[in-house]
């Protein structure tokens, strides 16, 4: 195997902090265009809802095609090589947005870089998810698991949540060019970080190895209840400024911040919690209240209304990924560590690929609001599968903790 050491010289939390920075930095790129790209692409381009939901779903067609690839290389060649290399992709799809925004005359060729961008992001979300998961755990080792996973978890989708909601704010003073241009420059001071963050030594040892069958078996029941629950997730980060255009609202970056607020002060309050958490109640309360939130803006009547149910969203889906991670890796060897969590976070991408489109066509025939509708059935099926999870983990009389 090979995963990431340091003699533990400081504190928990300063060993995280540049991790911890680097990872936000290259995750802010992966939310800037959630904002201003689909206000691109219907506002400026002209295309209609379906499309917008193709160009966003694509990028996580193109992350699930590089989870292999962020895996394997966070297990060989180990999670700091992996995120910067991520960083450097995010920084390309910032630079493939800036062009697309100097061809608005001419909207195809516009489109076809601006989906450019978005594949060149689903190559980085990979490296950043998978090599800044299996970072901190490296470090910190088995028994912290759950907190390390919860801390970096602040940083990547607070930096998604903060890109989107600066992204916002911006493209109510500045043109989508200079939002493309500040996409573009975040994550390559990011890598200025990473390049001046020491390395850590490669430790190998000789482990038996799982089968892809395996692997796969320990990944799939977690993995389903991650994937539905982060159908709250696409509907606020793709469709909410959208939602807010349609019954002229003003303020939609106060929702997407909202839900990044909700979403770090869940991890905050609880993220201490995820490694002595028993059973399937925790996972299940989250769900609780993104369900809530998800039917606040399904039926939203005012912008106050949405900004309440965004903030619920956020809370509510903050401790899944952690939490049912735990379940998902449970009993997996180090060296496979890095490919168990990019099997994970590709639950995510196919969340996200198929929920964006589904979600788009259903909008453009019934309206914004069914947008939530979906994303309320969809947190009601994680519960179950919730249940369902759990339930077959208890069967499993092994550690509960990862294999060592």
């Amino acid at each position: 195997m090979s995963v990431e050491t340091q003699v533990p010289t400081q504190s928990d939390t300063r060993r995280l902090l540049p991790v911890a920075v680097v990872v936000f930095l290259g995750l802010m790129a992966m939310g800037m265009p959630l904002a201003s790209v689909p206000l691109w692409v219907h506002g400026q381009l002209g295309y209609g809802m379906l499309v917008v939901g193709c160009v966003m779903g694509i990028e996580s067609v193109a992350t699930l095609l590089t989870r292999h690839f962020a895996g394997t290389a966070a297990d060989r060649r180990g999670p700091k090589w992996t995120v910067m290399l991520g960083l450097i992709g995010s920084a390309t799809s910032g630079a493939c947005y800036l062009v697309a925004a100097q061809l608005v005359d001419t909207p195809l060729i516009s489109l076809a870089v601006i989906i450019a961008g978005r594949i060149a992001m689903g190559f980085a979300q990979g490296l950043l998810f998978t090599g800044g998961s299996t970072w901190p755990i490296g470090m910190f080792g088995a028994e912290k698991a759950g907190k390390a996973l919860s801390w970096i978890g602040i940083a990547m989708f607070g930096g998604i949540s903060a890109g989107a909601a600066v992204a916002a704010l911006l493209g109510e003073v500045v043109s989508f060019a200079w939002v493309s241009l500040v996409t573009m420059v975040i994550p390559l001071v990011g890598l200025l970080i990473a390049l001046r963050t020491p390395g850590a030594r490669l430790v190998h040892a000789v482990e038996k190895s799982l089968g892809m069958r395996e692997l796969l078996g320990k990944i799939w029941r977690p993995g389903l209840v991650f994937a539905l629950a982060t159908v709250g997730y696409v509907t606020v980060s793709s469709f909410i400024t959208l939602t807010y255009a349609q019954y002229q609202w003003s303020g939609a970056g106060y929702a997407l911040a909202a839900f990044g607020a909700g979403y770090v002060g869940a991890r905050l309050v609880l993220g201490s919690r995820s490694d002595t958490a028993v059973g399937p109640n925790m996972a299940l309360l989250m769900l609780v209240i993104e369900t809530a939130g998800q039917a606040m803006l399904w039926m939203a009547p005012s912008p106050g209304y949405a900004i309440v149910g965004a903030a619920l969203s956020g809370f509510g889906v903050s401790m899944i990924y952690p939490l049912l991670a735990l379940v998902a890796i449970r009993n997996v060897p180090h060296h496979s560590l890095g490919l168990a969590i990019g099997f994970y976070d590709a639950c995510f991408d196919i969340s996200i690929g198929l929920a964006a489109p589904l979600a788009g066509l259903l909008a453009r025939e019934e309206g914004m609001a069914v947008v939530f509708l979906i994303g309320t059935a969809a947190t009601l099926l994680a519960m179950l599968a919730t249940l369902y999870a759990y339930t077959h983990a208890a069967r499993d009389t092994r550690s509960p903790h990862l294999a060592s």
